[in-house]
């Protein structure tokens, strides 16, 4: 239909809009319905999303090599081996012209160079033990292959995965998602991982997961480590006596009574709890913030004799506001 295909274009110009990566570099068309399928995880579920779906909606937009080209999206195609299961097949590449000048046409496959597919395989390799410079037992680039924009290898985790442009965690210009029928940012759809080389899901470097916890996506915040950062703060409410200062707006011009301060210290508890179980989990075997991580934090702090709440919708809802600038200035009633 017209209409899946406008909504796989418009994701497409997205996603290749908001980051550098995927600008003006040569992707092939398996590397394509991995990464979408990763960073907006609702076209599988709001229609039958296939590669040769992918295909017929870029190709449709695609131009020429010279002369005016609308969309900036150049199209290449050759009967190679396909890079994820070495069979023989009409291999289609995407070029996304943003910066500079248009690509020159290659000839054949080997003047095209898809280093994000490169990345893919060694993060497939990684999880099913294979040394990187090995091919598989079968001979074959494994097809299950996870997806990212690899950076680093596990041990270097803490490395993030695309570069902390800027110190603001208070931008929420996230690109808007494009597929949206039936589903908020903060809901339960679940979606099972595909994994980057760092062996996290590829929802931690999308525009989905910086939206959730108030990160700025167009900056190239990491959010698995700013969440990280953001947890130890949190830490400080609980561990010195004005550690809760920092995160409530005017503080010098209204001070919190003691019982202010204590249901905030509370509600600071479930946040930090909620954020510590999506690091673990969320994306993971189809666990999803509020129905995992908010539920599981309302577990657990009942357990230990917090009742502020029973409500994972609750928690959810706190993170809408502490995410919109750091700051809580709507928890003090």
């Amino acid at each position: 239909m017209q209409k899946n295909s406008n909504i796989i274009c418009d994701s497409y110009l997205n996603l290749t809009a908001a980051s550098s990566q995927y600008q003006d570099n040569w992707i092939c068309d398996e590397t394509w319905f991995r990464l979408l399928n990763a960073h907006y995880p609702h076209l599988k579920n709001t229609f039958n999303f296939t590669r040769g779906g992918l295909i017929h909606a870029l190709s449709a937009k695609a131009g020429p090599f010279t002369g005016p080209n609308e969309f900036g999206i150049f199209l290449e195609k050759f009967s190679t081996d396909c890079p994820y299961s070495g069979e023989r097949r009409r291999v289609s590449y995407f070029y996304r012209q943003v910066n500079g000048k248009p690509p020159a046409d290659p000839v054949n496959p080997l003047d095209i160079t898809d280093e994000l597919c490169m990345r893919l395989s060694r993060a497939t390799c990684m999880r099913l033990g294979i040394g990187v410079g090995d091919p598989p037992s079968d001979g074959n680039t494994p097809e299950s292959g996870g997806g990212g924009d690899g950076t680093t290898q596990d041990s270097d985790r803490r490395t993030p995965k695309r570069a902390r442009k800027a110190n603001n965690t208070n931008d929420d210009s996230a690109p808007t998602i494009v597929i949206t029928p039936g589903r908020a940012v903060d809901g339960d759809d679940a979606v099972t991982a595909d994994v980057g080389v760092t062996g996290l899901p590829l929802f931690w470097d999308s525009p989905e997961a910086a939206k959730l916890f108030g990160f700025s996506y167009n900056n190239g915040d990491d959010v698995y480590g700013r969440l990280k950062d953001r947890i130890h703060l949190l830490s400080e409410v609980q561990r010195s006596e004005d550690g809760y200062k920092r995160f409530v707006i005017d503080i010098e011009k209204k001070p919190l009574s003691t019982k202010q301060i204590f249901l905030f210290r509370k509600k600071c508890m479930y946040l930090r709890t909620a954020y510590i179980i999506a690091l673990k989990k969320l994306r993971y075997n189809k666990h999803t913030w509020v129905k995992t991580c908010c539920k599981e934090a309302v577990k657990m702090l009942a357990y230990i004799g917090l009742d502020l709440t029973l409500d994972p919708g609750r928690v959810s809802e706190w993170n809408r506001l502490f995410r919109r600038n750091g700051q809580l200035h709507l928890w003090l009633s």
